[in-house]
């Protein structure tokens, strides 16, 4: 359950606080350089300029630094994930693009950060940044109250194909955000799947597909301070567990796989279920050829129940 977890969320968005630290450090730079054309005044010299500057830009590299093993980032006022974004091309003519599309509920102008990570949990150049069109792994825009903003995917080669997931942090919860994953063949559309930003799960369960080859993707968010076990257990139409298996994700780190991928087997299986140790972002995907969707993830069951050994 998200709200169980603890949060610390800065007063100020992460960007905002940067920007203020970062104007701060060069103003007092200027200043102290201005000084050193001018007699020195008593009570405040260059070196006190120089010194508060040193203070302001340590004041940025503390903050973002990273944290201790087991000590939880700060968290933004808003964050939700998008498990899966895609650009490139692949062979026999597919390619994949992406396209981030951002709401604004609010009455008021709200900011937003959208970061690529790779599934290492690295962050990688799958963005195209709305100035000026090149490939970034952060955007950061404004959206007006009640606005909108769309962001396209862009890989620096367009000829191979790189995926991962994305950050969404927002300086409101009344942001909501879509992704849209189109696959092209001979530059001719063949599917597009509508993917949700979703918010961290820690137990849920999710349908499977009766056609076509059902699949996951996972994510164990960067902000968590250890490792998530995550164990996925398929169901019959009972509702009885009968084949289960699990897999250990070090922050930032995303996993795409189909089930039996993942050593379960889902022939007879109608459902699935899961549980993490750490908050996770998750998405169910059905993948019939070209065509891929996605599934919703809905509360659990008995989890006092839900892996034991009958």
């Amino acid at each position: 359950d998200p709200a169980q977890r603890q949060e610390v969320a800065p007063s100020l968005p992460l960007w905002d606080l940067f920007d203020k630290l970062k104007k701060e450090f060069h103003n007092t730079l200027m200043r102290g350089g201005k000084m050193l054309q001018e007699p020195q005044k008593p009570g405040f010299g260059w070196k006190k300029a120089m010194v508060l500057g040193l203070v302001a830009l340590a004041a940025v590299l503390i903050y973002f630094e990273q944290p201790a093993p087991g000590a939880e980032r700060p968290r933004p006022m808003s964050e939700t994930w998008a498990p899966l974004c895609g650009n490139g091309a692949t062979t026999g003519g597919i390619s994949f693009s992406s396209t981030i599309s951002l709401i604004n509920l609010s009455t008021t102008t709200s900011q937003a950060s959208i970061t690529s990570f790779g599934s290492s949990g690295s962050p990688i150049p799958l963005l195209q940044d709305p100035n000026g069109g090149t490939s970034v792994d952060s955007v950061f825009v404004t959206i007006p109250p009640s606005g909108t903003m769309q962001i396209d995917s862009l890989n620096p080669d367009p000829n191979v194909l790189e995926s991962g997931y994305l950050g969404i942090f927002t300086s409101n919860q009344q942001v909501v955000t879509q992704t849209e994953f189109s696959i092209f063949q001979n530059n001719q559309l063949q599917a597009r799947a509508q993917i949700p930003a979703t918010p961290l799960f820690q137990a849920g369960s999710f349908p499977i597909g009766q056609e076509g080859s059902t699949g996951v993707a996972i994510m164990n968010p960067i902000f968590n301070p250890d490792a998530a076990d995550v164990q996925i257990g398929v169901a019959n139409q009972d509702g009885k567990i009968f084949d289960t298996t699990s897999v250990t994700l070090d922050p930032g780190v995303q996993i795409s796989r189909f089930l039996d991928q993942l050593s379960v087997d889902p022939l007879g299986a109608t459902s699935a279920e899961f549980r993490s140790t750490l908050p996770i972002a998750i998405l169910p995907l059905n993948q019939d050829g070209l065509v891929l969707t996605t599934q919703s993830v809905f509360p659990p069951r008995n989890l006092q129940s839900l892996f034991r050994e009958d």
